[in-house]
């Protein structure tokens, strides 16, 4: 049961995803983690979680098209639109002597409106 219910939680991010994210995630996956593995934490696309041995944070910021372009391949015709509001973050374990990396949960971050705590600070009463 809890297999499934992972599996489902996972299923349920992707189909929620537009298609511009979805097919950012996409591109990504297959064309950059699925050939790097964990050496993805050595470069801006990954970082290793701390305090959580084997689980390493994979960073998507690009449209597929940008992502297919960088990589050196072709970008088929219905890629070209390109956007710039993509930040997504997918969450993997490295698993055995190969290093294999198995995705469990990903989220969609939204760049906040709100002010910082330090912009709010600074333009409050009293300030100059």
């Amino acid at each position: 049961m809890g297999s499934y219910r992972l599996r489902s939680v996972v299923l349920d991010f992707l189909r929620g995803l537009d298609e511009l994210k979805e097919q950012a995630l996409a591109a990504a996956l297959r064309n950059v983690l699925a050939y790097e593995g964990i050496g993805v934490c050595g470069s801006s696309w990954g970082k290793w979680v701390q305090g959580a041995p084997g689980i390493f944070e994979f960073r998507v910021r690009h449209d597929a098209a940008t992502i297919l372009r960088e990589r050196g391949l072709p970008v088929p015709e219905h890629l070209k639109e390109t956007r710039t509001d993509i930040l997504l973050r997918v969450f993997c374990h490295a698993h055995g002597k190969r290093r294999w990396s198995y995705c469990w949960l990903a989220m969609t971050r939204a760049r906040s409106r709100v002010p910082s705590a330090r912009t709010r600070r600074s333009s409050g009463p009293g300030s100059a």
